[in-house]
């Protein structure tokens, strides 16, 4: 990608530290030229748009090392292949950075006709100068590499602090890990005490439940019981009415009686009706113990003595079938 020059752009080549921001592993590269807003860098791979790389080189004229970060906008291989440009574009400088490239890109430069006036003896002094310059630089790429080594030392330092808070973290991580471990222990034997808990409570239950349907045909029985005393108290009850005015009947009758018995002609007529009284309850007595004799032989009918009724005696035919009878008698048998 092509830069619209707004800047100066010098050439400048120099080693040069880099590392991307993705791994900071540090790596040798080489500066190729340098302007208030980017550069070009030979480094060993290829890098995409938009990675951040930051780049330390020596200026010079300059003690330390310059270190700037930026942002790759093009990358392209060199012709060694080995090699890959890539162009920089400064993340915004800090104030004594900017001044330190102002000074380099504006400094005044050699004329052309210097190496023409280095065969005297003042440009062999300048020339002496120029390697003392060029001393000075190799010192001054030391004290970056220095500078660079403390650096990495330093990033070494914060990795070895950030694996120091990771395994901490991890620790912290496994104590919680063994903390829930035993929380579920113990929730699982929480969870066996309540299922034991649960099916001893449903074998209770169970229990109740075949006490309660006892309980029910108990109370249904008696509930039977309580109506057959009901019917039998009802009956009672009637009986009871029938008497008392069977007996209010017959006070009213001795009243009769006595107002009868007042003269001799009523008291024959009296007699002869309580004759005839006594007669007819004889009667109704004697209907009573026959309707109830019939209705016991309809009741042995009704069994299994298909229809006879026999009384212990002796044959009542003298050929053929001997046929034994057996008479209940009700009166008897109460």
């Amino acid at each position: 990608m092509q830069e619209r020059r707004t800047t100066v752009r010098v050439a400048h080549e120099s080693r040069a530290q880099y590392c991307a921001a993705s791994d900071l592993l540090p790596c040798d590269g080489r500066m190729l030229n340098i302007s208030e807003r980017g550069a070009a860098l030979l480094i060993g791979e290829p890098r995409r748009e938009g990675e951040q790389i930051t780049a330390s080189f020596s200026l010079p004229g300059e003690e330390g090392p310059v270190t700037i970060t930026g942002t790759v906008r093009w990358s392209s291989p060199s012709r060694k292949r080995r090699w890959h440009t890539v162009g920089l574009e400064w993340l915004p400088l800090e104030e004594a950075t900017r001044n330190r490239l102002h000074a380099f890109l504006y400094a005044p430069k050699p004329s052309a006709e210097a190496p023409a006036a280095l065969r005297n003896p003042k440009s062999r002094r300048s020339a002496w100068g120029l390697r003392a310059m060029w001393a000075a630089a190799l010192i001054a790429a030391a004290a970056v590499a220095w500078l660079w080594g403390s650096t990495l030392q330093q990033e070494a330092r914060r990795l070895r602090e950030g694996v120091a808070q990771r395994n901490a973290v991890i620790t912290t991580l496994q104590q919680r890990e063994d903390q829930l471990a035993r929380r579920e222990a113990l929730l699982q034997q929480e969870l066996g005490t309540a299922k034991a808990h649960l099916a001893s409570a449903t074998g209770e239950m169970a229990r109740l439940d075949q006490q309660a349907q006892g309980l029910a045909g108990d109370a249904q029985r008696l509930t039977q019981e309580v109506a057959w005393f009901q019917q039998s108290y009802d009956q009672v009850q009637r009986q009871r009415a029938e008497l008392i005015q069977q007996v209010i009947g017959l006070e009213q009758e001795r009243l009769r009686l006595i107002g009868r018995l007042s003269s001799l002609p009523e008291l024959h007529v009296a007699i002869r009706e309580a004759i005839e009284a006594r007669r007819h309850v004889e009667v109704e007595q004697r209907r009573q113990r026959l309707d109830t004799v019939r209705r016991t032989d309809i009741d042995i009918r009704e069994g299994d003595n298909q229809g006879f009724i026999v009384r212990d005696g002796r044959p009542t035919l003298s050929r053929g079938t001997v046929m034994w009878i057996r008479v209940h008698e009700p009166e008897a048998s109460r």
